[in-house]
Parts: C-alpha cells; sequence; structure tokens
C-alpha cells in the first residue's frame, strides 16, 4: 500500500509499508501498516492506494487501529471510506462535534504512520 494526494501523488519516501489480504469468494479483508520517512510532493486529499483487488460499486469502511504524527485535533479519528471500481480507499478525519472531513496532506507530516484494516466486496 501507498499513501498518494488527490492533486498531486507526490514522491513520498517510506520508511516502511506493509499489507496482507484474505480473499474468500468477492469478499476481500485487508489489514496494512504504512510509515512514511517524508511526504514529498504529495498534495489534495490523502487516500490510501494499492487495494489488491478492484473495489466493488459500493464503498465500504476502513478502521484505523493506530494513527501517529498527524496533525488533528484530540478527538479526531481518522476513518477510511474505500472509492467505488478503484483500488482505492481515502482517509477522512471524523469529529464527533463537526462530523466528517476529508484529511488533506497538510494534517500529514513527516512520520506518520498508519495501521488500517478493512473488509470489501468485489
Amino acid at each position: 500500500p501507498s499513501m498518494s494526494g488527490s492533486t498531486t501523488a507526490g514522491n513520498q519516501a517510506y520508511h516502511g509499508r506493509t499489507g496482507t489480504y484474505t480473499k474468500i469468494g468477492r469478499t476481500v479483508h485487508v489489514e496494512g501498516q504504512i510509515h512514511i520517512n517524508t511526504i514529498g510532493t504529495m498534495d489534495g486529499n490523502v487516500s490510501v492506494t494499492g487495494l489488491p483487488f478492484t473495489v466493488g460499486t459500493s464503498g465500504y469502511a476502513f478502521s484505523f487501529s493506530y494513527a501517529g504524527a498527524m496533525s488533528i485535533n484530540a478527538g479526531v479519528t481518522p476513518v477510511g471510506y474505500s472509492v467505488a471500481s478503484s483500488t482505492t480507499f481515502i482517509i477522512r478525519a471524523f469529529d464527533v462535534s463537526t462530523g466528517t472531513t476529508t484529511l488533506n496532506q497538510s494534517e500529514i507530516g513527516n512520520n506518520t504512520q498508519v495501521v488500517f484494516s478493512g473488509t470489501y466486496i468485489i
């Protein structure tokens, strides 16, 4: 998996990134981690690319068990939502007071690390 910006994908330097999946019929469960050393030229809304199979026609939720070195307020939780007919999910920020917004590259920084999982249908 990789992180990418919506305006400019970027040239991130990674400390490490791994991913695994289990596919049963049309159901795919993924788990992964991404640790960026430097975000480079990434610009725009942040997504994770490189899902092993193309997502079907509906969006599915992805969750984060760890997110570090992000510039988000206390109480804001990163969440993910897959993009239909792609191999990407968008990282969003959920705030119980204001709702959900798309995470922008200005809200991540060097040494950002995320651990995620999700299940989707192809």
